[in-house]
């Protein structure tokens, strides 16, 4: 059985960044990655993720019971559960600032051994269904270049690539 739920209190923030770092490859990092303190300077992971990702999850947390249908901004995380087993995570923002409300899944993640079963499917599915609900117009997530799984997934969902996002070192090599 799937259960759905929001992260909501500091304990979940602590258990789901666990998770959320026993699950991580290198080929989850893409350029939201590269520009905050989840990776260092050389673009690995930072020694210090996980205390990084239960500070976002707290951030979450300090919006979990806000009207996620009308306030301008609000971010949160979306958690799943398989019988009763960690199984999904998905932080996303929600974004009436502009001229057409959207959303954005700013991480999604599934258990490394759950991978393949349909859970990452269900979880995008109950995410967008959630921002349709909201009054979102359109959603956005980013991938990185190497995580073809996840691409294939997000494609057979209905998302299609819109831009390409470059980077350049301004480190000199030596």
């Amino acid at each position: 059985m799937l259960t759905f739920d929001l992260c909501r209190t500091s304990g979940d923030a602590a258990l789901w960044a666990d998770f959320f770092v026993r699950n991580l490859t290198d080929s989850y990092i893409s350029h939201s990655e590269l520009q905050s303190s989840r990776t260092g300077p050389d673009g690995r992971w930072s020694p210090r993720i996980r205390e990084e990702i239960e500070s976002e999850l707290l951030a979450c947390i300090a919006q979990a019971d806000a009207d996620r249908a009308t306030a301008p901004r609000w971010n949160g995380a979306f958690t799943l559960r398989r019988d009763d087993q960690l199984a999904g995570l998905a932080m996303v923002l929600y974004d009436r600032g502009g001229p057409a409300p959207f959303g954005v899944i700013e991480d999604m993640l599934v258990a490394t051994d759950l991978r393949g079963h349909g859970l990452g499917s269900a979880l995008l599915d109950h995410v967008v269904e959630d921002m349709r609900r909201a009054g979102l117009r359109q959603v956005f997530l980013e991938s990185g270049i190497d995580n073809g799984g996840a691409h294939h997934m997000f494609e057979r969902r209905g998302f299609r690539q819109v831009s390409v996002v470059m980077a350049k070192s301004l480190e000199k090599v030596e």
